[in-house]
């Protein structure tokens, strides 16, 4: 579906001749280096300069990689698997996004996008920087600021600059949905065919639970490239609305097809985490969008088949999830229930017990662990004798930042979503897929809060991506307002009463969108 789109470049439609022999250059010159012996710093400065004029002539192909080194944590696995020096693992998101930056600010002279979120991110980052000078270990909180700086303030800046166009959103989503395929893809191999001492080159990490395709015992709870299997759980999740959004769209029967069959190996991979919280989160995300018409009853139906079907697939996923049916049974024996969720409830009330006693700026960045175990076993429950995290975004974000902070914090996240639901419902039916685009981050968003209920903010790379990708279509959207307002201002008033009268779909015409699908949410 990628290639039916048209890139930003230094012109609207740079010469594929040139791209076509750049690329072959790069394809055909380092494996004749390698045969040759060509000094490696000689092969890579000629990669580098070849690279580089690939994008000078498509600078958006630089924020396509980017997307998809971030999704895939390629930075960190280079770094941990592959001795890749930190800076160069950690500057190469950053230079490669300065060149679509570049090109948008300096060549195209559009001005910084700001989006309304970026006022409370702000207030955000101030109170974690006040929370900091009175925390216990000022220096571990520092470094805590010093992530959400990298991975979120600039993260977040970078992207929505970079990411202006409706045909860049959908290039972004069929990335990000081709990721979370390839990713599904190894978690799954590994898993048919026992290959379990494997890492796939660090994409494809486990360790946690016996083989849950029903294999002989070991160590096999998927975990994808971030080592975590409820992490990997959660990234994945937030991938599954996107697909609505292609289908929503009917680009194509065939970009359907591709995304109903990434959406498999999405599906699969999470089963594989055996994450109870992924599939309580994306559970109540399916009933909020019951409850707005976002989906049709026969809808859930198809759904509800194609849970069945993982559950087939993956017996031990539906087998670990009925051990959630042991919740109702903590008041009257706390034994009965799992030990894991025994010591979560102990984790998430411990720091709600901090945020008591820490109300106003919390306890610093990332210093709940050190007041865990004095607060766990004022509860006691399930005390660990380590230091150990909320496991719970509501309370984390308490305990270490306050009110103040969980104000501002969840007030990004607020106004995000509000100005995902005002641009889905101003262009529901002049410019429809760019509202099922509007739709699709606004549900994910909604998953990474409803997955929160079971963890806590970590590898916050991801939400402040969803959330610069959100802002970017809100800011789409509302160019596409404006546009359409001078349009009916500078047209002759005969022609407004016969639009008016042709209806809202001659009103959409311009846009790349096609009229509302049949089939579609109308709501």
């Amino acid at each position: 579906m990628i290639n039916q789109l048209r890139l930003a470049g230094p012109a609207e439609r740079p010469s594929s001749f040139l791209l076509a022999s750049v690329l072959l250059m790069l394809i055909v010159f380092v494996p004749a280096a390698v045969v040759l012996q060509v000094p490696l710093v000689v092969v890579a400065a000629f990669t580098a300069l070849l690279v580089l004029l690939v994008l000078v002539l498509r600078p958006d192909i630089a924020t396509l990689v980017v997307i998809a080194m971030v999704y895939s944590n390629a930075a960190v696995v280079g770094a941990h698997f592959h001795n890749v020096p930190f800076a160069v693992a950690a500057g190469t998101p950053v230079f490669l996004l300065a060149v679509p930056l570049g090109y948008f600010l300096l060549i195209r002279r559009e001005k910084l996008i700001v989006p309304p979120a970026m006022a409370w991110i702000l207030g955000y980052l101030l109170i974690q920087l006040a929370s900091t000078m009175l925390s216990r270990d000022s220096s571990s909180a520092s470094s805590a600021v010093g992530i959400f700086l990298t991975e979120g303030v600039l993260l977040y800046l970078l992207v929505v600059n970079t990411v202006r166009t409706e045909r860049m959103v959908l290039a972004v989503v069929c990335v990000l949905l081709a990721v979370g395929a390839v990713l599904g893809a190894l978690s799954l191999h590994q898993q048919v065919t026992n290959n379990f001492s494997h890492d796939y080159l660090g994409f494809a990490q486990v360790g946690g639970l016996p083989n849950v395709l029903g294999a002989d015992a070991a160590p096999s709870r998927t975990a994808g490239p971030l080592g975590r299997a409820n992490r990997y759980a959660q990234i994945m999740v937030l991938l599954l609305p996107l697909v609505f959004a292609i289908v929503w769209g009917r680009y194509s029967r065939r970009a359907s097809i591709m995304a109903i069959g990434a959406a498999g190996l999405i599906a699969i991979a999470v089963a594989l985490t055996q994450s109870r919280g992924a599939a309580v989160g994306f559970a109540l995300v399916l009933v909020v969008m019951v409850a707005l018409r976002y989906v049709k009853l026969r809808h859930v139906a198809v759904l509800a088949i194609a849970v069945v079907a993982l559950f087939i697939v993956v017996p031990a996923y539906g087998t670990r999830l009925q051990s959630l049916n042991r919740v109702s049974q903590l008041g009257s024996g706390a034994q009965a229930v799992d030990g894991s969720i025994r010591s979560r409830i102990t984790e998430t009330v411990a720091a709600a017990l901090v945020f008591v006693d820490h109300p106003l700026i919390g306890v610093g960045p990332g210093q709940f662990p050190t007041y865990y175990a004095a607060y766990a076993e004022q509860f006691g429950l399930r005390v660990r004798a380590e230091d150990r995290e909320a496991h719970n975004l509501y309370f984390g974000i308490a305990s270490e930042s306050g009110v103040l902070g969980s104000f501002f914090f969840f007030g990004a996240i607020a106004v995000t979503m509000r100005d995902l639901a005002r641009t889905r419902s101003r262009n529901l039916r002049s410019r429809p897929r760019l509202a099922y685009l509007a739709t699709g981050f606004l549900l994910v968003i909604l998953a990474y809060l409803t997955t929160g209920i079971f963890l806590h903010l970590s590898f916050e790379r991801y939400l402040w991506l969803m959330l610069a990708l959100g802002a970017s279509v809100s800011a789409i959207g509302l160019r596409a307002a404006i546009a359409d307002r001078v349009d009916g201002l500078a047209m002759p008033e005969g022609e407004k009463v016969v639009e008016s009268l042709a209806g809202p779909e001659a009103r959409g015409r311009g846009t790349t969108a096609s009229p509302r699908p049949q089939g579609a949410p109308s709501t």
